[in-house]
């Protein structure tokens, strides 16, 4: 997929739901589209004494640390001192507590990074989890984290983004997102005299053991996963477990009607769903939860397709057929698309930088006609292309539009963004180069000399701030 020229020049994937924002510019698009980097997720499960044990599994990204310089003899690395507390407080307590704390759990950890780059390196956390045994009821919580010895509130940009429209829709960052993390927990009784079932995320790993995910509400666009379910023995009914897409909705009451929502995946819950509790339960970062031996509690794992699925909000229910359908569990989560291109979280920016690759005419045809009307023809015109049809994830259309992303962080200088450059122009529609050289003629400006394996574009700079111009293809 290197050249995309061929291929998007004879005619180029997105599913889901882009919103029109016309005011919006691209620069200021790409700098809001920043992945989530705290996460807080919770789990229960049923205890022998009739608590519930409630765990607060969390993933730090490295950019919330900071690191320290250590040099030893061994060289130099990286350091954060980090320690994770969450207080739980009576539900009637205020934002600002007005009353000691029922329980307190600490994490601590010390973080190393062999490397200044990898402390800024967007994609590494440090991951851990907290257990709470409490009576059912609402709790107030707060979390509070301290590195190197400085505290602050920590804020979660994980479960709290909104959706407005297309594909992209489900990933659109709203001004919650660094919401400081004063929520509630309300803690299920899972004991028999409830009827009950528990609901978990578990990644889809080939593995014996089983990996709770650890970011809040959300699971990766396109990426399958595993509901972990619950039930008390003694309850005769089959019970179903449904998903349901839910829309721009990130957690609606649908308990009243259903109906008006689509059902992309059922699945009953009997003997060949169940699983033995000597399996064993583990998090992401190896601390072991054991699925407890009571005899009236069945585990059942269901594989959900979620790489068939557009990113979107989701309700996983569990629901009774022998009482009308009844739920008596349900949990709503986000299948997020983590470095969607900046581009498809707009309509008309999406349209407007298919001008690399259509003609004016095309691109006059692709902008008439309602918000709806061009969501349709963008649409029709991925699908077209889409090389892998049977998912909802388009990888050309995906690699295209990054290309686009890539351009604008590479090449854009003090007179012009990357993607609007010579060079950047040329990277969005054929990619990389497989060489570049860079050549200091005695008399004249810089050149680059980009080569392809069918052809070669030379470069010459046209300021002294990296500006470079198309002179020779």
């Amino acid at each position: 997929m290197k050249a995309l020229y061929t291929t998007i020049v004879i005619c180029l994937t997105a599913y889901g739901g882009l919103f029109s924002q016309p005011r919006a510019n691209y620069p200021m698009l790409h700098r809001m589209n920043q992945d989530p980097s705290t996460f807080i997720g919770k789990s229960f499960f049923p205890t022998d004494s009739g608590l519930t044990q409630t765990i607060f599994s969390f993933k730090i990204g490295y950019d919330q640390l900071t690191f320290l310089r250590d040099q030893s003899s061994t060289g130099e690395t990286f350091s954060s001192h980090v320690e994770l507390i969450i207080d739980m407080y009576d539900k009637e307590t205020a934002e600002i507590p007005d009353r000691a704390f029922i329980e307190r759990r600490t994490w601590t950890s010390k973080v190393t990074a062999k490397s200044f780059e990898e402390t800024l390196n967007p994609t590494q956390y440090v991951e851990g989890l907290l257990k709470f045994e409490l009576k059912p009821d609402r709790y107030r919580y707060i979390a509070t984290i301290h590195v190197n010895g400085q505290s602050r509130l920590l804020t979660s940009s994980g479960n709290q983004t909104q959706i407005n429209g297309m594909l992209s829709s489900a990933n659109r960052r709203s001004n919650q997102r660094n919401r400081n993390l004063r929520q509630f927990v309300d803690i299920p009784d899972l004991t028999d005299t409830y009827e009950f079932s528990t609901i978990s995320l578990i990644k889809d790993s080939p593995s014996d053991s089983l990996i709770i995910y650890n970011t809040g509400s959300n699971v990766p666009f396109s990426e399958d996963y595993k509901v972990l379910v619950g039930i008390h023995t003694s309850r005769e009914s089959n019970y179903m477990m449904e998903v349901l897409n839910i829309g721009n909705r990130p957690a609606p009451d649908i308990s009243t009607d259903s109906t008006a929502f689509q059902i992309v995946f059922s699945k009953e819950l009997n003997q060949s769903t169940s699983i033995s509790s000597s399996s064993g339960l583990y998090l992401a970062n190896g601390n072991l939860i054991s699925l407890l031996n009571e005899s009236n509690i069945t585990y059942h794992l269901i594989s959900v397709p979620n790489s068939k699925f557009p990113n979107s909000w989701y309700q996983i229910r569990v629901v009774d057929p022998a009482s009308e359908q009844k739920t008596i569990a349900s949990s709503n989560i986000l299948s997020r698309w983590y470095n969607i291109p900046s581009s498809l979280l707009n309509l008309d920016i999406a349209l407007d930088h298919m001008r690399f690759i259509l003609d004016e005419s095309q691109l006059k045809e692709m902008r008439r006609g309602s918000d709806v009307e061009k969501e349709q023809k963008f649409r029709f015109f991925w699908q077209q292309r889409d090389p892998t049809p049977d998912s909802d994830y388009n990888e050309l259309m995906t690699e295209y539009f990054t290309r686009i992303d890539q351009a604008f962080e590479k090449y854009t200088t003090p007179s012009k963004p990357g993607h609007e450059s010579d060079q950047g122009k040329i990277f969005i529609v054929y990619g990389p180069p497989d060489t570049i050289e860079r050549r200091f003629p005695p008399s004249g400006n810089t050149q680059e000399i980009w080569t392809y394996e069918n052809r070669t574009f030379i470069f010459t700079a046209s300021s002294g701030f990296g500006d470079f111009r198309l002179t020779t293809q």
